[in-house]
């Protein structure tokens, strides 16, 4: 990269310039070497004056200008593939509804855990309800967890819904295949992570899903628009597809009875420590 044709002309006799290189030659000092381009980016037309010091505040100028770069470049490789990695900020999603790249489906996926740091506040009437009556998110759908679920013998709630009954539940919300979609609840992030997983992990939904980091709360606080009161009636649902359900999603009791005998797995209490030490009931 040379030099503009200016700038060549105003160097002074005494300074050599190289293909790759400018070396600057000053009474008295070492020869300072600085990258061309340093140079070739920041230097203006018409008589230069104290070249030497011009040239390092250029190479340190090169260098901000690089290192911001490189940060950019990390920041949008980085919301390229926030979806990929399942979490994405509340300020992606504002940017992505403001401009949509492709169809997006926003789902409120709150649930509330009893007896928890995770219960319902106060006065609730229940995750629905609430979101009936916002704020919500603009356009949100919302997820019943509890309901949309397959009875247990035992009578054990949420259960993962079976094959029928989770396409069912899929083309109510407007939600296919290919259809991206991100998730939110109301405490920040605690039930948004199930629907993730039931799409993902359960189901092998082939298109990108991911969990809102900070939910509504993080949402509001950055004064982004919410909807309030009875959301407008749904649109058409989507064509019922076909969902294959993973065997290895969840366990049942006789695969667990089983690894306690021979462990080939390692397994965890995700429960509030409370409910894990039996302090406060299930």
């Amino acid at each position: 990269m040379l030099l503009p044709r200016c700038t060549q002309k105003a160097i002074a006799p005494g300074f050599r310039v190289r293909p790759q290189l400018l070396t600057v030659r000053t009474e008295g000092q070492a020869p300072f070497t600085g990258g061309i381009a340093a140079a070739s980016a920041g230097l203006t037309c018409g008589p230069l004056r104290r070249l030497g010091r011009s040239v390092r505040l250029l190479q340190s100028r090169r260098s901000w200008h690089l290192t911001n770069f490189a940060r950019l470049k990390a920041t949008c490789a980085s919301e390229r593939s926030s979806m990929e990695r399942g979490l994405v900020s509340c300020e992606w999603l504002k940017a992505e509804l403001d401009a949509p790249t492709a169809p997006l489906k926003i789902v409120e996926a709150t649930w509330y855990l009893p007896n928890s740091p995770f219960a319902a506040p106060e006065g609730s009437g229940g995750a629905q309800a609430e979101y009936l009556a916002g704020p919500r998110l603009p356009g949100a759908a919302f997820f019943d967890i509890d309901g949309v679920a397959s009875p247990h013998p035992s009578g054990v709630p949420h259960m993962l819904p079976d094959e029928a009954t989770f396409a069912a539940a899929m083309a109510a919300l407007g939600i296919e295949p290919d259809t991206r979609v991100v998730a939110y609840d109301r405490l920040g992030i605690f039930s948004a992570p199930r629907l993730w997983w039931t799409l993902k992990a359960a189901f092998g939904h082939t298109a990108d899903v991911a969990v809102l980091d900070g939910g509504l709360p993080r949402w509001q606080q950055l004064g982004y628009p919410v909807e309030e009161g009875m959301p407008p009636p749904p649109t058409a649902p989507a064509k019922m597809a076909s969902w294959q359900k993973s065997d290895a999603a969840a366990w049942d009791k006789s695969q667990v009875l089983a690894n306690v005998s021979a462990p080939s797995a390692l397994h965890l209490d995700a429960r509030p420590a409370g409910r894990f030490t039996g302090e406060v009931p299930e």
